[in-house]
């Protein structure tokens, strides 16, 4: 009989926990301190999201005053260093000096850059090395490209470098960078109450009109309150029955006429474009259920359709109404 004899293996498993510890070392690295980066990203972030808002506020849109343009980067930077990246406050200075020779300044970790924020028409003349846009929409420019535009925009960078690592340097990572960038415009909206005294801006919804004939206005007098003047410059009305009286009828009416307080009273836009605007009717489209509205239909899934030209003469109802209590025609 044969026997094997197997010496022991003091201290073999020692190479097995330094192997792992290295591999736990670095998932701990991954963990920690990608956290602290991702945390010092969304810090820096907030900084630029506070100083790009702050130096945006500071235009205030008047040309007399340059538009508040040397104010904003100081406006911007004092924002940016009120808070902190990983406990440490960003660094800049807000009493730096600003001319309107340059569009960008950097304090510290802190840079800011002004431009314009503005409506570009296919047309328009664009600054050299620009070319039109296809289609007409709204640009940033930083920096400013067209002199005649107003001062609006604001880009603010937060860059913070050598950030410590904690476990990372293990591996010979001890420190990183960050940056983050904000960009934000000044867009001023006024708040505009109308108050219609003189009843004027109801002229072009009127399908008729008083008309006083002592003087040849469109504004009554005491003694007459007649409606004689249409407003309708649709060229299809009625005709039938005693609408063949056109004159008396006043239903076609394709002149303006003005008041006493030297205002015009101009024909509706209900069937037919005239200046108070397109056609109203065919501004309004209903989508049957299920159906979705394109251009391509549009026509089709109008909510009111035109009838026929020919009920100016034969109407699809009655001829008109009757105007006697026993029914009659008279």
């Amino acid at each position: 009989m044969i026997r094997q004899y197997q010496t022991e293996r003091r201290g073999a498993v020692l190479p097995l926990v330094v192997i792992c510890l290295i591999v736990l070392f670095g998932f701990v690295a991954l963990t920690v301190d990608l956290g602290m980066m991702a945390i010092a990203r969304n810090q820096a972030q907030n900084a630029a999201d506070s100083a790009a808002t702050a130096g945006a506020r500071a235009f205030n849109g008047d040309p007399a005053q340059g538009y508040g343009y040397t104010s904003v980067p100081g406006k911007a930077i004092a924002a940016a260093i009120s808070n902190k990246v990983l406990n440490s406050p960003v660094q800049g200075d807000p009493s730096i000096t600003v001319t309107t020779a340059a569009t960008s300044y950097t304090s510290g970790q802190v840079t800011v850059d002004m431009g314009a924020y503005g409506y570009y028409y296919s047309d328009d003349v664009m600054p050299a090395g620009v070319t039109a846009p296809a289609q007409e929409s709204f640009r940033l420019d930083i920096p400013r490209l067209r002199a005649t535009d107003p001062w609006s925009a604001v880009r603010a960078t937060i860059a913070i470098n050598n950030n410590r690592t904690n476990f990372a340097s293990i591996f010979g990572i001890s420190a990183f960078n960050t940056s983050a960038t904000a960009t934000a415009v000044h867009r001023p909206r006024d708040v505009v109450i109308i108050m219609d005294l003189s009843g004027s801006m109801r002229f072009q919804s009127l399908p008729g009109v008083p008309y006083d004939t002592s003087v040849n206005q469109a504004r009554p007098s005491a003694n007459n309150w007649a409606r004689t003047r249409s407003m309708n410059p649709e060229t299809v009305y009625p005709l039938f029955g005693h609408y063949a009286d056109t004159a008396g009828a006043a239903l076609y009416g394709n002149s303006s006429y003005p008041t006493t307080t030297y205002e015009y009273v101009d024909p509706a836009n209900f069937s037919t474009a005239t200046n108070g605007g397109p056609c109203l009717l065919d501004d309004f489209y209903k989508n049957p259920v299920g159906t979705a509205l394109t251009v391509g239909n549009a026509s089709t899934y109008k909510a009111f359709s035109r009838r026929p030209d020919s009920q100016a003469t034969t109407p699809g109802g009655d001829d008109f109404l009757k105007t006697s209590l026993d029914g009659s025609t008279t």
